[in-house]
């Protein structure tokens, strides 16, 4: 009965864990979609420049998740990378903008300027 119940908890565990890295990455994508729709919005971004943010989310959003992933990182060491990433993000998307857009982009709160994810 315990190797019974033993091996339904097993099963149980290792099944939620898969749904929640599976579920992991489309909220991330839905939440940086809905950043960028933001920045467009309130900085009246052209076509263009959505595309170019766009590319640049997409590109240090694997970024991210790579250092996400890597569990050989120290914590410290690993927040201070990500807001590396972050800057990163944060000066090139900032070089997209006209000088109108930069000032309100700077204007906004931190957390709308930004892709998914914590930070």
């Amino acid at each position: 009965m315990k190797n019974l119940l033993l091996a339904a908890l097993v099963v149980s565990l290792s099944s939620t864990a898969s749904v929640s890295q599976a579920a992991d990455t489309p909220p991330r994508r839905e939440q940086t979609e809905q950043r960028l729709q933001h920045l467009a919005q309130e900085l009246a971004l052209t076509e263009v420049q959505k595309s170019q943010v766009a590319a640049v989310f997409r590109v240090e959003g694997e970024k991210i998740a790579a250092l996400r992933a890597n569990d050989s990182l120290r914590p410290r060491k690993k927040l201070k990378e990500f807001r590396e990433i972050r800057e990163g993000i944060r000066a090139q998307v900032r070089a997209l903008l006209t000088p109108e857009q930069q000032a309100k982009f700077d204007a906004l709160p931190k957390s709308q300027r930004r892709p998914g994810g914590a930070g």
